[in-house]
């Protein structure tokens, strides 16, 4: 699970039987990797991946982001960035945030609202007198990549509506869903689409059964729980989808496949919040 473990792994010469580890180790050339390591994580990276080339997809070009201020925001940021450069978007601009209790003065920042504030004042002055005004946001922007937790997400996405940008549309990784339905909080993520696993979005016999018999089964170790599903499926079919390039498992986590490093990868259903709660968008389309 440890990091630092898996990296210790992905060093050795070579391991004796074909061995899944629940974490990704750090960059290391395929040939220095011994043969039977495989990696499954629920890596927040291919999130990015799969909300930039479904905006793409979307017909959507130019992007404002936002992304914590610290090492993960600016990591899955540049995991987004990368990729959504090499489809040929391009980035109107991109704000790291601290945590605060107001971001307004952010996302006025990231509109451009106080520019367009700031000329009416200049102008207001040089003709001395009194004139109708309306701020403006920028107009060089199609959409939002928001990288945010449920508690940053709910009171940053008010501001786009208070900033004259409700109309942009806004995709988000999973880590904006807390796992449980709270539509009474919830409300404030209202329009935002977001990536996530199937467990979360479907109901499943086994879902059902988990969760009756595991207190923890439900919100923040609900993910968790579902990759201890899928890494029970994918071990004994490691070989046959390493064999198959472009072969892959309907996990419940995920349309999951296997790169040249042994790297497991997902692709997921996406989502939408309305009034409050998350609603599966064409969910049938990962299977």
């Amino acid at each position: 699970l440890e990091k630092e473990y898996v990296n210790a792994l992905s060093q050795r010469e070579a391991l004796p039987l074909p061995t899944l580890a629940l974490n990704y180790a750090d960059h290391v050339a395929i040939s220095e990797q011994p043969d039977n390591l495989y990696q499954f994580g629920l890596a927040a990276e291919d999130e990015a991946i799969l909300i930039a080339e479904r905006a793409f997809q979307q017909g959507h070009r130019r992007v404002l982001a936002l992304a914590p201020e610290n090492d993960w925001g600016k990591r899955i940021y540049s995991a987004f960035e990368q990729h959504w450069l090499s489809l040929g978007g391009e980035v109107a601009k991109q704000l790291f945030y601290p945590t605060k209790k107001d971001y307004n003065p952010e996302i006025k920042a990231l509109l451009n609202v106080d520019d367009s504030q700031k000329r009416y004042s200049t102008i207001r002055r040089l003709m001395r007198e009194s004139m109708e005004f309306e701020p403006r946001r920028r107009q060089d922007a199609d959409w939002v990549f928001l990288l945010a937790l449920p508690k940053q997400g709910r009171q940053i996405r008010p501001m786009f509506d208070f900033n004259f940008a409700g109309d942009l549309p806004v995709f988000s990784t999973s880590h904006i869903f807390s796992g449980r339905i709270n539509s009474k909080k919830d409300v404030d993520l209202n329009g935002i689409q977001f990536t996530d696993l199937p467990w979360l979005l479907e109901s499943s016999e086994l879902k059902t059964v988990v969760e009756a018999n595991q207190k923890r089964a439900k919100g923040n170790y609900a993910r968790l729980y579902a990759m201890g599903v899928d890494a029970f499926r994918l071990y004994p079919r490691l070989k046959q989808l390493s064999a198959l390039p472009h072969s892959r498992i309907f996990g419940v986590t995920g349309d999951l496949s296997i790169d040249e490093q042994g790297k497991i990868h997902r692709k997921m259903p996406f989502a939408i919040f309305k009034r409050g709660r998350p609603t599966a968008i064409n969910l049938d389309q990962h299977k």
